[in-house]
């Protein structure tokens, strides 16, 4: 309509227009936005990226979403913490690309505060993380992080507390799906594909591990925690939006109103 009217658009302009199409599961409509915006020479920014890319996690297009992702770095605009959040969540399915771009966000000092590690207490905060960031960190955190520990049993008894911070009300609004699918809801599951337990308690925003368990478990595999990734993958396929296009009802507006 703007076009019709010869009202010149800019990027703040593309970019509500483009996080509209990301919310509403269209990322067809966002990738046509960007062409619109290379037709009337507005150049996109780290914003309309992470929108895109987004949509495509959204969509469960993670190879669009790692085109996207890699041609950033070629046309000059810097990825931010949110990009890697938004591309992470599009190639969670694929777990060592995921580990890979996780690794490098890593190193960049995106995700310096994620793993806390102290002689008496253990933690993992996923809360500004993307839900399928978390799902990646949270297997990195046990099979890298703790490894000194679930090796060692006089350090792991030395630890008081083990916690997953998965965020809660607000602090997870950003990630949220049809279906009660979230940050919390993933976790669990995958710890339950670990044969990990929990501890339950008041606090929603958080996952207190049964320190207990976790050892017998440990001390079963030597030495290590054996994930049950093909059980993994049943249950994001059957019970999450991770694989399925969402179902949004869209709704037009009558033209000229």
């Amino acid at each position: 309509e703007m076009t019709e009217r010869g009202i010149r658009k800019n990027v703040i302009i593309f970019g509500a227009a483009m996080s509209c199409m990301e919310k509403s599961c269209r990322a067809d409509i966002a990738f046509q936005l960007m062409d619109r915006m290379k037709i009337e020479g507005v150049s996109p920014n780290v914003h309309i990226y992470n929108s895109a890319i987004s949509a495509c996690a959204r969509c469960n297009l993670w190879e669009k979403g790692l085109e996207l992702f890699n041609e950033m770095e070629r046309v000059g605009v810097v990825r931010d913490v949110v990009t890697y959040n938004a591309v992470l969540d599009a190639v969670s399915s694929q777990v060592q690309l995921a580990r890979r771009l996780f690794q490098e966000g890593v190193e960049r000092g995106f995700y310096a505060q994620v793993s806390r590690l102290g002689t008496q207490w253990l933690e993992l905060d996923l809360h500004f993380l993307s839900l399928g960031g978390g799902e990646i960190a949270l297997g990195w955190w046990f099979e890298e992080c703790l490894v000194p520990y679930l090796g060692n049993h006089e350090k792991l008894a030395a630890v008081k507390s083990i916690d997953i911070v998965t965020g809660y009300g607000k602090t997870r609004m950003r990630g949220a799906r049809q279906g009660d699918d979230g940050m919390r809801k993933r976790v669990r599951a995958m710890l339950r594909y670990m044969n990990v337990r929990e501890i339950e308690q008041p606090n929603k925003g958080r996952i207190h591990i049964d320190k207990e368990a976790l050892t017998s478990e440990v001390e079963k595999n030597g030495g290590r925690i054996v994930f049950d990734a093909d059980g993994y993958r049943r249950f994001r396929t059957e019970e999450t939006t991770a694989n399925a296009m969402p179902n949004v009802v869209q709704v037009r507006r009558s033209r000229w109103g």
